[in-house]
């Protein structure tokens, strides 16, 4: 550059600050945002507008991005958008598969960076992934699709690289592809074959950036793209790189969603109503975006060679007044190479702006003639080319990300009607197949394997002698009676060792009829989201599985939630455990069998329902209906001896009963025993009345061993009486369920209770209270009728009156998981029809707390 340059005309000369020139170095990301935005609508308005005219060429990828007229982001997307959603067939190759072509594409892009992942170059010999059936059957389908559009993805990689190296605007490669190459694809397809393209120009560049040095044909190839010149410089093109894997990220992000969205199953939601319709408006605009994007990226990935040695134009702003442009071109000139400043071209442009350049030039460490300095002040460095790239990058990916957000949320919403209707499909599957059963696998399969795993079950202890837990199909329950346990991974080990009494028992009456047991753990889904190790979980699962001789399901992550609701909405699965009892053609038999083999053991064989009402039938309420593991007590039944069988946790109304009744027994030269079966919620102060029983010799009651797991089936035996009774529909009026409901309540009663046995008979049972009171009157009260009445008659009668004055509260208290909860109860003193309330109840006890919710 030599003379002196003319003023420049009027209007030109304005203050860039007035023309809101976006700030590259701002360092508020609002203002940022903001910028960005306004330069996508009008970048024109941010190109320098006078120039020098002897200003060197810039390189032709760039020549794009600077011509005012044919800029890459000009206002004309609306119309373009139109133009090409005009050209594309809809009969067209709608039923292209592109998830495979995706993923492979998904597979180079993530690799194509400068710090490659670990597995990016494997060694020699080393196989990149293992031949699974499931890597075999993509494979294949990548095969296949490539046989059809291979060729189409050269030629688009090939426009994409011609026209950009060539200086084509990006409006016009953008529109050309979509009009003369992809004009019969849908718009996920056009996506992704775009972006194919892409990283089959970007990935060959990387392959080569990344194995040169250890690759003598890599290397010449390397050589001949300018590879190394680059990578030479790759700590000042970090940035740039950094930009532009960011939006390529972004595309690839976007893609997913496009893809998602176009394999939605029509089944289960409409494309004509919202919202898939919304979102199937927006996709043509989101690809066209999209592919815009790509597009520039490509001129980007084309131009790293052309400018591997013209990195940076540089502009800078001179004062309007006469400036010596020769001496400030040789100024810049002698202090960049001075500095060793990596800047090859700049580009002086006048205006009003008379900032000092020098301040800016010093902290460059730019030595300058004193002269220099005293004769003209310069403005400050402003602009420059490496910053516009990664601005214009940043601006697109902003741009990419806003149509992405908006089709998540689309996405996000059909993915909620499509679940649910995909879940209510399932349910209703379940249903109509209990319905109208045929065979029992294919409800099997909903239940038990919802992922077609083809080893879902795990043989327990008794099939296999193996240390190790062997995985079974579930073509073992074909064709026969299949019980289903239900319950939490907390399944208690009482439970346990009575179902495995009853199994045992069980199996040589399999010759009737086929059966097996399956364990089905329930994860909750609530536990399923929360932060709870899978490992813990599997080692609660390895242990309770570990005790077990009957099937289990190997993965109870696998069930499905709906599955699990289905448990909760028709059997009445809460948390306890239940036994569903299918048959061999999956009709459902018993909702649960729990309750009979509790009371009956394997006498409940082949646990129908119908076997359940058959039981029932020929019941009455006895003594040894309601205890039937005590040896001690059966005993007694079998001698026909009088006792008492008491509970509650008040020790000063235990210290009195007993002795009262010891007195009576004295004075009436009768033998009269007793056992303590505690109460059915064992908290401490039930442990601390076991043991002033035990070392008082009160009355018989159970060991210390013994304890826990006899007085839980004691009270869980007379529970599920209860349960029993409900299940088959039992009237109110039934005697046996009265005298149930009667015991359960004594149990939430304060005090105690007893009940007065002579054999297997029940003469009375009664509260604490006016137990305790009859007891005690024997002497003042009806002893004089025991001659008269019998011994039994007398106390009964006595009991009986004091008992109709009192007539005290009946009350049940049923746990949330108890299971179905009857909506209706009549009482079993009066009949009437009790109320109903909502009790929140803490004993204290750390065992007890198993379903912790707030």
């Amino acid at each position: 550059m030599s003379g002196t340059k003319p003023e420049p005309a009027a209007g030109q000369n304005q203050d860039l600050t007035s023309r809101n020139y976006p700030r590259i170095f701002e360092s508020d990301p609002n203002v940022k945002q903001r910028a960005q935005e306004a330069y996508l609508e009008q970048p024109q308005a941010y190109l320098p507008r006078a120039s020098i005219s002897n200003r060197p060429a810039l390189t032709a990828p760039m020549q794009s991005l600077y011509k005012g007229d044919r800029s890459m982001l000009m206002g004309s997307d609306e119309s373009l958008i139109k133009q090409i959603e005009e050209a594309y067939h809809v009969a067209g190759r709608d039923d292209i598969n592109i998830r495979p072509l995706l993923s492979i594409v998904e597979d180079i892009l993530r690799r194509a960076t400068i710090s490659a992942p670990a597995d990016a170059i494997l060694p020699a010999g080393t196989q990149a992934q293992p031949e699974t059936p499931e890597y075999k059957a993509t494979q294949y389908s990548l095969t296949a699709i490539m046989e059809q559009v291979s060729p189409l993805i050269d030629r688009i990689a090939c426009e994409m690289a011609c026209h950009c190296s060539g200086g084509t605007d990006i409006n016009s490669i953008t529109l050309s592809l979509f009009r003369d190459m992809l004009q019969y694809f849908p718009w996920d397809a056009k996506l992704v074959l775009t972006l194919a393209a892409l990283a089959l120009n970007y990935g060959e560049f990387w392959l080569l950036a990344q194995i040169y040095p250890s690759n003598q044909l890599a290397k010449s190839m390397a050589t001949l793209k300018q590879v190394p010149a680059i990578m030479e410089r790759t700590t000042l093109l970090k940035a740039r790189f950094d930009a532009l894997n960011t939006l390529i990220k972004s595309i690839l992000d976007l893609t997913r969603t496009i893809v998602t969205l176009k394999d939605l199953p029509t089944l289960h939601i409409s494309k004509d109503v919202p919202p898939l319709s919304t979102a199937y408006a927006a996709i043509p605009s989101a690809v066209y975006w999209s592919v815009k994007s790509i597009v520039v990226s490509a001129s980007y990935i084309t131009g790293l060679t052309a400018t591997a040695h013209d990195q940076y134009v540089v502009f800078v702003y001179a004062p309007s007044v006469c400036v010596d442009y020769s001496s400030l071109d040789n100024l810049l000139r002698t202090s960049i190479k001075s500095c060793n400043l990596c800047i090859a071209r700049w580009h002086i442009v006048k205006c009003e702006d008379t900032l000092n350049l020098v301040n800016i030039l010093i902290k460059l460490k730019v030595r300058f003639h004193e002269k220099t300095v005293t004769e003209v002040s310069w403005s400050k460095l402003r602009f420059s080319t490496s910053s516009t790239l990664e601005w214009e990058l940043s601006s697109l990916t902003h741009k990419i990300d806003r149509i992405h957000d908006d089709l998540k949320k689309l996405l996000a919403e059909c993915r909620r009607i499509t679940e649910e209707k995909q879940r209510n499909k399932v349910y209703d599957d379940l249903l109509g197949m209990l319905r109208a059963p045929i065979d029992n696998m294919p409800i099997l399969r909903l239940l038990l394997n919802p992922k077609d795993d083809p080893l879902p079950l795990v043989e327990g202890t008794l099939k296999t002698r193996v240390r190790h837990m062997k995985q079974v199909r579930l073509e073992v329950l074909a064709r026969k009676m299949v019980l289903l346990l239900i319950s939490s991974l907390d399944i208690s080990q009482d439970e346990l060792s009575i179902l495995e009494q009853i199994y045992n028992e069980s199996r040589p009456r399999e010759m009737e009829i086929q059966f097996e047991m399956v364990w089905v753990p329930i994860v909750d889904p609530d536990v399923r989201s929360s932060s709870i190790d899978r490992s813990v979980m599997s080692k609660r699962l390895e242990t309770q599985r570990s005790t077990m001789k009957w099937y289990s399901v190997f993965d109870p992550y696998a069930i499905n939630p709906v599955v699990i609701r289905f448990f909760r909405d028709q059997w009445h699965y809460k948390y306890n455990p239940i036994l569903v009892v299918l048959d061999p053609q999956g009709a459902l038999v018993s909702p649960n069998a729990m309750h009979m083999m509790l009371i009956w053991g394997s006498a409940a064989f082949p646990f129908t329902k119908s076997r359940e009402r058959e039981l029932w039938s020929v019941e009455t309420w006895r003594v040894d209906l309601l205890v039937n593991l005590d040896n001690t007590i059966f005993s007694w039944v079998r001698s026909d001896k009088y006792f008492f069988l008491y509970g509650g946790d008040d020790v000063e109304w235990i210290r009195s009963f007993t002795r009262a009744v010891k007195l009576i027994a004295d004075d009436a030269k009768i033998t009269i025993e007793m056992a303590y079966v505690g109460k059915a919620n064992k908290g401490e102060q039930v442990r601390r009345a076991f043991q002033t029983i035990r070392e008082n010799a009160l009355s018989y009651c159970w060991s210390e061993v013994e304890m826990a797991s006899m007085m839980w089936f004691f009270w869980t035996r007379l529970e599920s009486m209860f349960f029993s009774k409900i299940q088959i529909e039992a009237d109110d009026r039934d005697s046996v369920l009265t005298e149930v409901k009667k015991l359960l309540s004594l149990d939430k009663m304060d005090r105690g209770w007893a009940m007065f046995c002579k054999g297997s008979t029940v003469i009375f049972c009664g509260h604490g209270g006016p137990v305790l009171q009859a007891t005690q009157e024997y002497f003042e009260q009806w002893k004089v009728h025991v001659p008269i009445k019998g011994f039994e008659k007398a106390y009964k009668d006595h009991h009986d009156g004091i008992h109709i004055k009192t007539l005290p509260c009946c009350r049940f208290e049923f746990s949330t998981i108890a299971g179905k909860i009857p909506e209706r109860i009549a009482c079993p003193e009066c009949t009437r029809l009790m109320e109903k309330y909502m009790t929140f109840l803490c004993c204290h006890n750390e065992a007890a707390n198993i379903n912790t919710i707030y």
